[in-house]
C-alpha cells in the first residue's frame, strides 16, 4: 500500500511542478512579446521621424504618434467599443490603441478589439 501512496505522491508532485514550469514559460514568453511590441514600435516611430525629416516635414517621433489617437484616428480618438471615453488603452501584441480603461477592464479576454490579437493592455498617459 505505500508504495501506491509514494506513487500518487510523486505523480502529484510532478503535476505541479509541470503546471508551474507552463506558467513560468507563459510569463516569460509574454514578456519578451512586450520587449518586442516596445522596439517594433520605437523602431517604426523612428523611420517616421526620419523619413518626416528627409521629406522637409517637422520633428516627429513618438510623441506625435500618441497625440494623434492612433487605431481611433478617424473617429476621433475615442473608444471603439463604447465611442464615448477616449482611446488610452494599448494592446501590447498589435499596438492598437483604440479603448477605453473601462472597456479593457470588461473584457473577458485580453484581445485587441480592432484585430482580434491575444495580449495585454497597457494604460496610456497623453499630455
Amino acid at each position: 500500500m505505500q508504495v501506491f501512496a509514494w506513487c500518487f505522491g510523486a505523480l502529484g508532485a510532478a503535476m505541479v511542478v509541470r503546471k508551474a514550469l507552463r506558467q513560468w514559460l507563459k510569463q516569460r514568453r509574454q514578456q519578451q512579446a512586450r520587449k518586442r511590441a516596445l522596439v517594433a514600435m520605437k523602431e517604426s516611430a523612428e523611420r517616421e521621424a526620419a523619413a518626416k525629416r528627409a521629406a522637409g516635414g517637422g520633428e516627429g517621433g513618438l510623441g506625435d504618434e500618441l497625440e494623434g489617437g492612433g487605431a481611433g484616428d478617424a473617429a476621433g480618438g475615442v473608444c471603439v467599443v463604447c465611442m464615448e471615453q477616449p482611446a488610452n488603452m494599448v494592446f501590447v501584441n498589435c499596438g492598437h490603441m483604440c479603448s477605453c480603461i473601462g472597456c479593457a477592464l470588461k473584457l473577458k479576454r485580453p484581445l485587441c478589439p480592432v484585430c482580434r490579437t491575444r495580449g495585454d493592455a497597457i494604460r496610456v498617459f497623453k499630455p
